[in-house]
């Protein structure tokens, strides 16, 4: 008998795009202002990320007023997620560290911003072990991730990707590389700007301005990166051929195999995706 096993395609796939600010534009001086300086921030990004980031920081401050005022315009949230967004961009493509100490920016009217961010009561996150993708940087295609499963509102949503290097975490059932969905929000506090990042899956709500906004979220981005990075459908072939050498434990009849299936729309407040062989997603730090 002559069996035939054919490959198996990428469960996902992910492709980075520039995404754009979009066509509509604000009104007001302040969103005018911010847009503004955001067109000056993309023009500025390869050859003066410094000064592109300061750019950036201005827009978001200019539409963090604007949301003071008047937290349900929506123009103003876009401009200040896009901002936001924007800055990690530049992070990840340089080798800024602002998350090991303060970093200091030129601002666009003179003076200089000064980027931090919050610190939580927890060991386990360190947001300079990972790498931070804008969500909105990737176009995630794949039966197993789709639709997008996305929530509207303030902030930005990121892709969390840690680092092989990053020191290593003793905690069970957690492999090398983990991904996570995290939200990053922005607080100004004259030339300060405080970065606080949020986990989507357990808080819903955000403060821009002393406004409580909806958090936003990409549920499906970190997933769909995992799955693109780690390919585990090539361990299927090998495993069903080779049973013994990818089991975690061998076998014993006094043990039962135990099958969680999750949907990847079912995404509820404070709700968990868990596997056994590829955490892709996990409630790590919250």
């Amino acid at each position: 008998m002559v069996a035939t096993l054919s490959g198996c395609a990428p469960l996902a796939t992910v492709r980075e795009t520039g995404p754009t600010l979009g066509a509509q534009y604000g009104t007001s001086p302040q969103l005018q202002r911010a847009e503004q300086q955001i067109a000056a921030g993309q023009q500025l990004k390869a050859s003066h990320p410094e000064r592109a980031t300061g750019f950036y920081l201005a827009g978001a401050e200019s539409a963090t007023s604007e949301l003071r005022k008047n937290p349900k315009d929506r123009i103003a949230l876009r401009d200040y997620n896009f901002a936001l967004s924007r800055i990690f961009s530049v992070i990840r493509d340089t080798p800024f560290e602002p998350w090991t100490h303060p970093f200091n920016v030129p601002a666009p009217s003179g003076g200089e911003y000064l980027l931090t961010h919050r610190a939580i009561a927890n060991r386990l996150w360190r947001p300079q072990d990972y790498e931070l993708i804008p969500a909105d940087e990737l176009d995630v295609r794949g039966k197993f991730v789709s639709p997008r499963v996305t929530r509207e509102g303030a902030g930005a949503p990121l892709v969390a990707v840690r680092r092989e290097q990053a020191p290593e975490i003793r905690q069970r059932f957690l492999p090398p590389r983990i991904y996570l969905g995290v939200t990053a929000a922005a607080h100004f506090s004259g030339r300060k700007c405080e970065i606080e990042f949020l986990d989507p899956l357990s808080v819903e709500r955000v403060s821009v301005a002393g406004r409580g906004l909806p958090s936003a979220a990409d549920f499906t981005a970190p997933m769909a990166v995992g799955l693109c990075r780690e390919r585990p459908e090539k361990v299927g072939v090998p495993a069903l051929l080779d049973p013994d050498k990818f089991a975690n434990n061998g076998y014993s009849i006094t043990q039962a195999v135990i099958l969680f299936r999750t949907q990847p729309c079912c995404f509820g407040a404070r709700s968990m995706r868990w596997t056994k062989r590829f955490p892709i997603t996990a409630r790590l730090f919250w």
